[in-house]
């Protein structure tokens, strides 16, 4: 596999996400980014791992990033998902 090949990273950090090897998933995610930074699938898995490993701040970090995409590209679904994921993030508790 190509190592600066996007879908190969994107997949690979999916995967890992999937298996919950969240540390694993960051490198290859970011690089998937890197590749494609119009990729919201890829911040929707990258904000997820973050939020995981308790990294919230790189969490709500990567929704807003990821937010920007989707809304700039139309990905309506994505960008609901980021954006919910969100709200609960920085919600204050009553």
């Amino acid at each position: 596999i190509d190592p600066d090949d996007f879908l190969a990273n994107a997949g690979m950090g999916s995967a890992y996400v999937d298996l919950e090897r969240y540390d694993q998933a960051i490198p290859f995610l970011q690089k998937a980014l890197a590749a494609r930074k119009n990729h919201t699938v890829a911040y929707v898995s990258l904000a997820q791992a973050f939020e995981k490993l308790e990294q919230f701040d790189k969490a709500i970090e990567t929704y807003q990033q990821g937010i920007a995409v989707a809304a700039q590209k139309g990905d309506i679904t994505p960008m609901k998902d980021m954006q919910a994921q969100l709200q609960r993030l920085t919600a204050k508790p009553a």
